[in-house]
């Protein structure tokens, strides 16, 4: 089946380097779950950092840096219906993705489009959470 959803996270390289060994495990743990992940990583350097085969095609390198202009980029690579988009956070769930997923997969004639604000990724159960009072509501709009 394919990821209906696709986790766009921007971190800045010094984060990709300093965390690679649990990001590393993130994103074969995403893999395993078939849930679709970009990486924008916002660089100063010319040279990209080797990194392992999985990551390749799924791995943007920016020279240009904030989080809007991650996002934006991001937005424009994404290949599924919807996208969530987040900084780097080792506290991600990927269960928590997967629920949301199966709420916009049951239904996703309710969601045009999901704006969200929760703040830090820790509060993504919440998201899932409005998301099913939004079903009830019927407006999708979070």
């Amino acid at each position: 089946m394919t990821s209906l959803i696709t986790l766009a996270m921007s971190l800045l390289e010094t984060d990709l380097e300093n965390n690679r060994s649990a990001l590393d495990d993130y994103f074969s743990e995403l893999d395993a779950q078939a849930i679709s992940w970009l990486l924008v990583v916002q660089t100063k350097t010319r040279q990209a950092p080797a990194l392992p085969a999985f990551y390749a095609g799924r791995t943007i390198f920016s020279h240009s840096l904030g989080l809007s202009k991650s996002r934006n980029i991001a937005l424009a690579h994404c290949q599924t219906r919807y996208a969530i988009f987040t900084d780097y956070d080792p506290r991600h769930n990927p269960q928590i993705l997967l629920k949301f997923e199966r709420i916009l997969l049951s239904h996703h004639d309710k969601f045009p489009f999901v704006i969200t604000d929760v703040g830090k990724t820790k509060d993504w159960d919440r998201i899932a959470e409005f998301a099913s009072r939004a079903v009830l509501s019927g407006d999708g709009l979070l």
